[in-house]
């Protein structure tokens, strides 16, 4: 079985193009095929998705699973924080650590430092270079700014590069000249808790642009839970700024330019038995330009420079500087009537900078260090008849610290009538995620022991990490299927089925050393290691009705994940094996929208053994109510999770602490628009 990943997607890859090939010998001539007037119909109001292959199609034809969060799902939702909105999308798992980190990822494997669900911000990176993953507290992103959320449910490698492992978050923001005018909105809570944000967006010439302001404060768990039964300070204050602009060069010629800046201050936690109690700060700025052309309805393309540069302050994890540049450019080709090809590179330098000033700090051992990617990828759509289509993903990528790798994804979509309202989805992948520096290079020793003499000698520590410099990229292979519905006006239907094979995969093994036999005392060590292969699997169910009057939907997942042995490392929860979620809208008269979502978790499991519980079975029931006045003002008051008083508590990765996270919240927003 060891050589089943490569192998196994290879023949995968081969069967799903012998099977395209056999679809039509020979390419007819293209012909314009007509659109039927009930198509028209039951596709007026089909989303459009990028994050699937970086080009634009219906979310039905898409190579992979993806969920849209829509800008009226973030409105009337009330929320502030993305991660509460992703814990609504099947698939996806949510547990929140603390009052400032979530543990957020596609099919499982997520954990405050989760690394296998990659998260972009309008296409860019966003994920930490220190560890990998999200850290959705530190963006400078407004909840009224974001256009929709793309969740790609699947390995995202072939489109978006090395750690697209499990799948993909793209948080997409609106256009400028979609927001104009002045917007003023506060939302406050029970707790105290705030989130203010004014945004102005304004149009002169060929010059399009929109500039936010904003602050959050929130509370910490101390103050929010008055009969919590564990000290903490996970408060958080944070000021941000975001501003875009677009200038129309001429007529398919646009040059966009972003700069946004956060500055946040937030309470102390415990990491591996230590807890500094002073207070921590981050500083994330983030800047892109970009020129995007079109020469022909053939021939168009983008050229895009971004950076993302952090300082980082957070006394029991870390200190750091850290930047990183992205260059990348991409041109989408139409071949032929019934041929598009997408091409393009991209190439990344990270700069990483560490402070000591403890002998009890994280050490990342050579930094400062610079670490260099460099990548290639192609996407190819045919559409082979009026009825199949073949996309092919394929890309290549070089890390300056381990070693070059690839990703692909080969998917068949078949109509099964002219009208295309029953789509079947055949699809297999292959990704894999590269060890960043916060894996090859973390070394700390935390908790000094008292010397003893004979017995424990000086500047002995308890727990004790080493580094390890030879980890080898995490792999997996998927094998996928789908098929999605519209049966009528507004109803749809969609149901996704994945079988995955992992390889590789790192955790943080540890072995111990006794000293006194007799009392117990024993020392730990750990460092990271590639622990072996998983296997995971599952289903999904998606079903959905909207009109005029408003939307309901319902869905249920099946997400399974089986370590190759018992107690197994993989450095993340497991996925909730059994999750559902409903959601529903409704636009009533006088200028009233009521809006809930709720979602059901079963157990989620931890990593040493099975019967670790990293979260117990919950339910979560959101209400919200929105009426506006006029055409400039609205107000907006709810409740968000009615069913728990308090959640309980969630043991991340690194801790030996928990405690009780905030449930029940009253909340209130008001809005003014001009």
């Amino acid at each position: 079985m060891a050589g089943w990943p490569l192998g196994g997607c290879r023949c995968a890859c081969i069967a799903l193009l012998l099977l395209a090939g056999l679809g039509r010998a020979e390419e007819a001539p293209a012909k314009p095929r007509k659109p039927r007037g009930d198509e028209l119909l039951v596709f007026e109001n089909l989303p459009q998705v990028v994050s699937a292959s970086r080009q634009k199609q219906p979310a039905s034809r898409s190579s992979v699973p993806v969920s849209v969060l829509t800008a009226e799902d973030i409105h009337y939702s009330g929320l502030t924080s993305i991660p509460e909105l992703l814990q609504f999308v099947p698939g996806v798992d949510v547990l929140p650590v603390d009052r400032m980190r979530a543990a957020v990822g596609v099919h499982g494997l997520h954990d405050v430092f989760s690394d296998r669900t990659l998260t972009l911000i309008n296409g860019r990176g966003a994920e930490s270079p220190v560890f990998g993953g999200a850290e959705w507290y530190r963006y400078p992103l407004f909840m009224e700014d974001i256009e929709r959320i793309e969740v790609v449910r699947g390995p995202g490698g072939a489109a978006w590069g090395a750690n697209a492992f499990n799948g993909v978050i793209n948080v997409i923001t609106k256009q400028p000249e979609d927001t104009l005018g002045v917007l003023a909105s506060s939302t406050v809570n029970e707790y105290g808790d705030s989130a203010s944000h004014v945004r102005w967006g304004a149009r002169n010439g060929k010059w399009t642009w929109r500039t936010s302001f904003g602050y959050e404060e929130v509370q910490s768990s101390e103050d929010a839970i008055h009969h919590d039964r564990f000290r903490s300070n996970d408060y958080r204050t944070a000021g941000a700024f975001s501003g875009v602009a677009n200038y129309k060069v001429a007529e398919g010629t646009k040059v966009a330019f972003g700069l946004g800046h956060q500055h946040q201050k937030n309470g102390s936690f415990e990491f591996e038995g230590l807890e500094i109690h002073a207070d921590g700060s981050q500083e994330t700025t983030r800047a892109h330009v970009r020129a995007e052309h079109k020469v022909n309805e053939k021939l168009s393309g983008y050229v895009q420079w971004s950076g993302n540069f952090e300082k980082t302050d957070n006394p029991s994890l870390q200190r750091s500087l850290t930047s990183v540049n992205d260059l990348e450019a991409q041109a989408e080709i139409k071949v032929a009537p019934r041929h598009k090809l997408a091409v393009g590179a991209s190439a990344r330098w990270m700069a990483i900078d560490t402070r000591v000033k403890r002998a009890s700090d994280i050490r990342f051992p050579g930094t400062p260090l610079d670490e260099y990617f460099a990548g290639a990828f192609g996407v190819y759509n045919w559409e082979i008849a009026d009825r199949l289509a073949l996309e092919v993903q394929a890309r290549g990528d070089w890390y300056s610290e381990t070693h070059a790798d690839w990703s692909s994804r080969v998917a068949l979509i078949y109509d099964l009538d002219e009208a295309r309202r029953h789509t079947l989805r055949f699809a297999g992948s292959r990704a894999y995620r590269t060890p960043f520096v916060g894996l090859r290079r973390y070394q700390v020793q935390r908790l000094e022991v008292p010397e003893i003499p004979g017995l424990i000698p000086p500047g002995t520590f308890l727990v004790n990490n080493l580094p390890n410099h030879d980890l080898d990229n995490e792999g997996v292979c998927s094998l996928e299927f789908g098929y999605t519905a519209r049966p009528a006006k507004g109803v749809t239907v969609r149901w996704d089925n994945y079988y995955q094979r992992y390889h590789d995969l790192i955790g943080f093994v540890a072995t111990d050393k006794t000293f006194l036999p007799a009392i117990g005392f024993t020392q730990f060590t750990y460092q990271s290691k590639n622990t072996g292969g998983a296997v995971a699997y599952g289903s999904e169910l998606e079903v959905a009705y909207a009109n005029k009057l408003g939307r309901v939907s319902a869905w249920a997942a099946f997400n399974a994940f089986e370590s190759e042995f018992t107690a197994q490392e993989v450095r993340a929860f497991h996925p909730a094996p059994f999750k559902a979620g409903a959601s529903g809208r409704a636009f009533l008269p006088h200028e009233v929208v009521l809006n809930a979502n709720y979602r059901y978790s079963s157990v989620t499991a931890g990593d040493f053994a099975q019967d670790f519980v990293g979260a117990q079975v919950f339910h979560r029931l959101d209400f919200s109510v929105s009426r506006r006045f006029g055409k400039h003002a609205e107000l907006t008051i709810g409740i968000n999770d009615l069913l728990n008083k308090t959640r309980d508590p969630v043991q991340a990765m690194g801790a030996f602490t928990d405690h009780e996270a905030v449930g029940r919240t009253f909340f209130g927003r008001f809005q003014l628009k001009f």
